[in-house]
């Protein structure tokens, strides 16, 4: 650690702030571009990166000295360039973009580190690959050694073996002395895919996500800086770590949405990933079972490489069967005859079946019968959930609660006339009780599992046979294996398909399939159950096939025609403030100032589907132009020509994957 005295030189620094440009200060040391800095600001010291050297005297009469130089290797200039590019491309400051390689200040004090990360061994254990899987592996390690510079995608059913494969060029990395880094949508992070990696390495990677320990966090990232974790396994959030010898990024289930950052800077981490690897020379592999249409669409033109698996390691598909709702009276229950009689036959064999509903709580809304009236959040403009286990009314976009009402508040009509409408996993789990009294039920949803610890608890429940029936969200899609999961029941097959989200239809496809994927993994055949109203649409058929190809070539012609990506890029603009009347005015200026260009096309302002939404009224802009124009950098004029009051706020959302 190096302190300073005289002032002989000028730098620039960066701070992980909401900063547009670095700040200058003096020094009478040696100091490079990349290395980590303490420096005085305002009343306090930060840490921040040397940006710049050699600055000119600047006209300031006054400057301050760096206090410290830090012992952490320095950023790379390559590392540098991607968070440059990286603000340029997301409209952000670059203090906000350092921020998430820097995310906490007190890694630099002097604490000890209290957790340490044993190396993981290549060789723990060797790994038996089917003819295909050995195929997949050799192709992928002559990609990412001769081609590093371009994106390869894994793409292989549910169960085929892909974490296998990826993992063996997880090793080939390590084995050169290299860091791994494997990102996960934070619901994937189980106890499961943690002991798939003990199992192969004989350690623990470090893992990055927003639960850790302010103190795990701290020490984690330091040994991710000095490359004492070699092997990471992180969120989105890990991709802007500064790796000081990154030898490969994988992307596993690449196709979730999870990987959107929807608050602060706005990024999707898949591509951040595929942008990084670029600028880095780092190999990128992309992994999923049911890849996003543009990742798709990106093999099919040569973009990227592609390897599949198309069979199941030591197991076969489910059949997937169509269960019509059409006619049938809703008085008879949320679960069909069909799926009541094959669950029974299920549970006489000692299987286990799992029911999907992607929806927490009781149910959805409630309604007063005798005047109509609805719960809705006070603060957003969505209906209130029930959740009958804990007795409240909870909005699941801000969070707000409510004790469950004794009665009426337009009209006093007493607690029989409240009726809940639609259902929840709890719904559907009290319905099951009923037809099986006898028979442990789970429900596994972030409601009733709140900590890693239940979490885990339910899973050891399921996998050791002490539950039969598994009532879950998408929570229990990914990343779990149940031998002795043989049916799955999904109570709406129908839910994605509604909205005015051009994507809703592909999110919909790849949803179900993943759940689809859980039955039927181990020894035994594997059945899936889809209710649903519209058992001719093209979605359910193809599904029913196991016919992706043909769902997306319908979706390629879909996109075509409607002008969507990938063969238009898209950025939102979302305007918001407590008070409609100030975001309207706001609009009607940026309208007036929006760059007149054929080149681009602006949609709207449009009041955005969920407005209010935590007490702000929202109004959408969408710009859409062709893939090769350069959309950031319209934004940017278009944001800077227009001044605006400081109580209406505008986000650029470049590439939206929600629409909400």
């Amino acid at each position: 650690m190096h302190t300073f005295a005289d002032t002989q030189g000028f730098v620039n620094v960066l701070l992980p702030m909401v900063l547009d440009r670095p700040l200058t200060y003096t020094t009478s040391q040696d100091v490079s571009v990349g290395q980590y800095v303490r420096v005085p600001f305002r009343n306090r010291s930060l840490t921040g990166i040397v940006w710049e050297t050699d600055v000119p005297h600047p006209a300031l009469k006054t400057l301050k000295p760096l206090l410290k130089i830090h012992d952490f290797p320095p950023l790379s200039p390559d590392f540098i360039a991607f968070l440059t590019w990286c603000a340029d491309y997301t409209v952000s400051s670059m203090g906000k973009i350092l921020k998430l390689a820097l995310p906490l200040q007190d890694a630099f004090q002097d604490t000890p580190s209290k957790q340490t990360f044993a190396p993981p061994q290549v060789a723990h254990r060797s790994v038996v690959f089917d003819d295909a899987q050995k195929v997949a592996l050799t192709k992928l390690l002559s990609l990412t050694t001769e081609h590093p510079d371009k994106v390869a995608l894994l793409d292989g059913e549910t169960g085929s073996g892909k974490t296998e494969v990826y993992l063996d060029i997880v090793a080939a990395a390590l084995a050169r002395g290299q860091q791994a880094l494997i990102m996960l949508p934070e619901i994937a992070l189980s106890t499961q895919m943690l002991r798939r990696f003990s199992d192969r390495f004989g350690a623990e990677p470090a893992l990055w996500h927003s639960h850790l320990t302010p103190a795990k966090r701290r020490d984690t990232w330091r040994a991710i800086v000095t490359g004492q974790a070699p092997l990471v396994l992180g969120a989105r959030s890990a991709l802007f770590l500064p790796y000081p010898n990154l030898g490969v990024m994988v992307v596993d289930e690449e196709h979730e949405s999870a990987y959107k950052q929807d608050d602060g800077v706005l990024y999707h981490a898949r591509d951040m990933a595929v942008a990084r690897g670029h600028r880095e020379n780092v190999p990128v592999v992309l992994v999923s079972a049911t890849p996003s249409l543009e990742t798709w669409h990106h093999v099919e033109r040569g973009k990227y490489h592609g390897v599949r698996l198309t069979s199941r390691y030591q197991a076969t598909l489910p059949d997937i069967t169509l269960v019509d709702m059409r006619g049938r009276p809703a008085s008879q229950g949320w679960l069909h005859e069909t799926v009541i009689d094959e669950t029974r036959q299920t549970l006489s064999q000692n299987k286990q079946a799992l029911f999907f509903m992607n929806r927490r709580g009781y149910a959805p809304m409630t309604l007063c019968r005798g005047c109509g009236h609805r719960w809705r959040c006070r603060d957003c403009s969505s209906y209130l959930s029930a959740h009958k286990a804990i007795g409240v009314l909870q909005c699941h976009h801000c969070g707000y609660k409510q004790p469950m009402p004794e009665t009426c508040p337009a009209c006093g009509a007493g607690e029989d006339a409240l009726i809940p409408c639609g259902p929840g996993v709890e719904r559907i789990a009290e319905e099951l009780a009923t037809h099986f009294p006898n028979q442990e039920i789970a429900i596994v949803s972030s409601d009733v599992l709140s900590t890693p610890k239940k979490m885990h608890e339910t899973v050891q429940r399921i996998t050791q046979g002490e539950v039969s029936l598994i009532v879950g969200t998408q929570m229990i899609g990914k990343g779990y294996h149940f031998p002795d999961l043989t049916l799955v029941n999904v109570v709406d097959g129908d839910m994605g398909l509604s909205g005015g989200d051009f994507r809703a239809g592909e999110k919909t496809w790849q949803m179900l399939h993943q759940i689809a994927g859980r039955s039927g993994r181990g020894q035994h055949a594997g059945k899936v159950l889809i209710q649903t109203f519209v058992p001719d649409h093209l979605l359910m058929q193809t599904l029913q096939r196991h016919d992706r190809e043909g769902f997306y070539r319908a979706l390629i012609k879909e996109r075509t025609l409607g002008h969507w990506p990938p063969f238009t890029r898209l950025a939102a603009l979302i305007v918001s403030g407590r008070a409609l009347v100030r975001v309207d005015a706001a609009c009607r200026t940026l309208l007036g100032s929006a760059p007149k260009t054929d080149a681009f096309e602006v949609l709207g302002p449009a009041p955005a589907p969920l407005s209010p939404l935590r007490g702000e009224h929202r109004m959408r802009f969408l710009v859409r132009c062709a893939p090769q124009k350069r959309l950031s950098a319209y934004m940017k004029t278009w944001l800077s020509a227009t001044p605006l009051p400081p109580d209406v706020q505008v986000q650029v959302d470049m590439d939206p994957v929600s629409f909400v």
